[in-house]
């Protein structure tokens, strides 16, 4: 998607967050919302493989985190390197 819309396409949550809603009432609750949609799905699906909760919580704050900010390096360099960094070093501590 990145490559396709020449580096023009990101995160349209990750958009309202930053921008902060401003034009959109109660944009922020819902960016909050779907944000811990993400992060409860993959400590769930952690857990769910014997991941201790704790870890699993902090490991799903990571990989939102780092995705995000690689899709927005990504931008930045005009390349897909920073995102397939991150998934090169994110997945064994997800595996």
């Amino acid at each position: 998607m990145l490559e396709d819309s020449d580096f023009r396409a990101g995160c349209p949550i990750l958009a309202v967050a930053v921008d902060g809603g401003r034009d959109l009432p109660g944009a922020m609750d819902l960016t909050r919302e779907i944000f811990t949609a993400w992060q409860d799905r993959i400590r769930t699906r952690l857990t769910a493989n014997g991941m201790a909760e704790g870890r699993a919580r902090r490991l799903a704050t990571l990989a939102i985190a780092a995705i995000e900010g690689a899709v927005v390096l990504c931008r930045v360099q005009r390349s897909t390197e920073p995102l397939d960094d991150v998934v090169a070093e994110i997945s064994p501590l997800l595996a």
